[in-house]
């Protein structure tokens, strides 16, 4: 449905804010599907990343890693750069599925 009708992307961001864990986690997981396929913009699989940054539930950041680590597989770089620069304030659980496909360079300097 998303990658049919890409302005509906704009109705999920408000699920990150959801009192339901499982519609926080579906907010993330939703997005792995268009990523695959490629037609959806990096900055919207951020900013889903970002508002779910700091959650306190475990599969609600096991998501949002999971989410990551299937865009770190069609740009590498892309979801190197953001780990980077949030490797001090991302969840050890998000951090290390995001991280799971990258070359064993990258996540060698990552986990320095």
């Amino acid at each position: 449905m998303l990658q049919a009708r890409p302005y509906l992307y704009e109705k999920i961001i408000p699920w990150t804010k959801s009192n339901d864990f499982w519609v926080r986690r579906a907010s993330a997981v939703i997005l792995i599907l268009s990523i695959k396929n490629e037609v959806i913009e990096t900055s919207k699989v951020f900013k889903i990343s970002d508002l779910l940054m700091n959650d306190d539930h475990d599969l609600v950041r096991k998501g949002y890693g999971w989410m990551l680590k299937v865009l770190s597989t069609k740009n590498q770089q892309i979801v190197f750069d953001y780990l980077m620069k949030h490797k001090t304030d991302m969840p050890r659980v998000s951090f290390r599925y995001a991280l799971e496909k990258m070359d064993k360079e990258l996540k060698k300097v990552l986990m320095s």
